[in-house]
């Protein structure tokens, strides 16, 4: 079970790290939030999370926006703080990415704040509105994503 306050909580912490106490509102973390969720489940959602078995322990790679490395898997192998799992494109349709791993959750949740807030700012633009058309349609400009077809 995803503990959702937990995860606002420490949403919200990262945000006000990058952007200060007063932007950073209840309708921002939200936003943050429902994109995390959607994206990753709080890095919970499979390939994100792994549950232990007798061969492996419990395994995250605190990735809370499948953010990928900027790098194709060569023979399954990805570079060092990454691994490799599938994705999908509505343009080229499948493929293998390398995604991100962050060592904790707060090292997780502020790159993600990072890449929505800093590194997108069409997205930090559209978050304050608690809209979802207009955060979604700031991913999609900010190419966070292709979208399910051939337009928006």
């Amino acid at each position: 079970m995803i503990d959702v306050p937990a995860q606002l909580a420490l949403l919200g912490a990262q945000c006000e790290a990058l952007r200060g106490p007063a932007w950073c509102t209840p309708t921002v973390v939200q936003g943050l939030a429902a994109i995390s969720r959607h994206e990753t489940g709080f890095s919970r959602y499979r390939p994100f999370y792994k549950a232990a078995t007798p061969e492996e322990p419990e395994w995250y790679a605190w990735n809370f926006g499948a953010m990928q490395c900027g790098a194709r898997p060569d023979a399954g192998a990805c570079p060092e703080g990454c691994f490799p799992a599938g994705d999908s494109s509505p343009v080229t349709g499948a493929y293998l990415a390398c995604f991100q791993v962050h060592p904790t959750p707060e090292a997780g949740a502020l790159a993600f704040a990072k890449l929505v807030l800093v590194q997108r700012p069409g997205i930090a633009a559209a978050l304050p509105s608690g809209d979802t058309l207009v955060i979604a349609r700031a991913m999609y400009e900010a190419r966070y994503y292709e979208g399910h077809g051939a337009t928006v």
